[in-house]
């Protein structure tokens, strides 16, 4: 992948806020269609070329990954951090609640986000705490996603999209920022992590 093509598309995703719906779709395509992952027109709107390089650049690494479409619907309520840095390694940490139960489930690749997926290089599976899932329930609450303003940044060549979606099987939001310094969508990324376990030497 080219670096300046991921600058573009990061662009366009901090000058558009992405505070995106996300709607469920009756009719899911097939894991392997183009717009499985994101429906078409759901990333850079207007913007066909745009939101058609987002949603093949973020679908290579989810597929990989194994993660589900949060647009083709999950049970329970789910909480999802996509991380793709440049240069370092793809993550994805993903919390479900179903019965009762929060289900934590990480994955990362041995690629670097900004270019080829690679492979899985470790999961992680684990039931959160009841202290944790209010902690997250809550934070998430209090970023008020659907009403979040434009984001502002200072742009770079190099860098990370952090993508962070939740869906209650039927709808929910998503929010696209490109290496946030504050905020709610960092707050919320880096509380995923934290609850992977697992620590990262390079954060951006």
């Amino acid at each position: 992948m080219i670096r300046g093509l991921v600058f573009v598309a990061a662009l366009l995703a901090v000058q558009d806020g992405l505070a995106a719906p996300i709607a469920v779709r009756a009719d899911c395509p097939a894991s392997t269609a183009h717009d499985y992952y994101f429906a078409s027109g759901t990333l850079s709107g207007a913007d066909k070329h745009g939101d058609s390089f987002e949603r093949a650049w973020y679908s290579s690494h989810l597929t990989v990954m194994g993660e589900p479409s949060l647009s083709c619907g999950t049970p329970g309520t789910v909480y999802r951090f996509t991380w793709l840095r440049t240069f370092h390694h793809p993550v994805a940490v993903r919390v479900v609640e179903e019965d009762g139960r929060a289900v934590l489930y990480a994955v990362e690749l041995d690629g670097a986000g900004g270019y080829k997926p690679g492979k899985v290089l470790r999961r992680t599976q684990r039931t959160l705490s009841a202290d944790e899932f209010v902690g997250l329930k809550q934070a998430f609450a209090d970023a008020h996603l659907d009403a979040l303003p434009v984001a502002g940044a200072t742009m770079g060549r190099d860098g990370a999209q952090w993508i962070i979606e939740t869906t209650n099987g039927a709808q929910g939001q998503r929010v696209v920022r490109w290496s946030p310094q504050d905020g709610a969508a960092q707050d919320l990324g880096l509380r995923l992590l934290a609850l992977s376990g697992w620590s990262f030497d390079v954060i951006y």
